[in-house]
């Protein structure tokens, strides 16, 4: 068999919960690595009011990185976007992950 990257991801929803509007939030999840060569994270795409920190770009076999999803809600009501990760692996190219919220004015 050929050497190639595979992507484990925990979960592929984020539901923020009620959430005040402008404020910053935040969730961290967990990418690993389950293949044989480095998992490359090649391009992210999501709306303005979200944007992903990755611990590592490039995830070596069995290593696993952390991507903090940072989450300022921009205008009131339900909130549902989504974020791609497009990466090297050999099956799943792409990771949809559903981010949700419920958005509240300040009191």
């Amino acid at each position: 068999m050929k050497d190639f990257a595979a992507v484990k991801l925990p979960t592929d929803r984020i539901d923020f919960g009620s959430v005040m509007l402008g404020r910053e939030y935040d969730e961290t999840i967990k990418i690993k690595n389950t293949g044989t060569i480095n998992l490359r994270i090649i391009e992210t795409t999501h709306s303005p009011d979200v944007y992903p920190v990755f611990t590592a770009k490039i995830i070596k076999p069995g290593d696993e990185a952390e991507i903090k999803i940072v989450f300022t809600p921009m205008q009131t009501g339900r909130f549902a976007t989504f974020l791609k990760i497009r990466t090297n692996a050999f099956r799943q190219r792409l990771m949809i992950v559903k981010l949700s919220a419920d958005v509240q004015e300040r009191p």
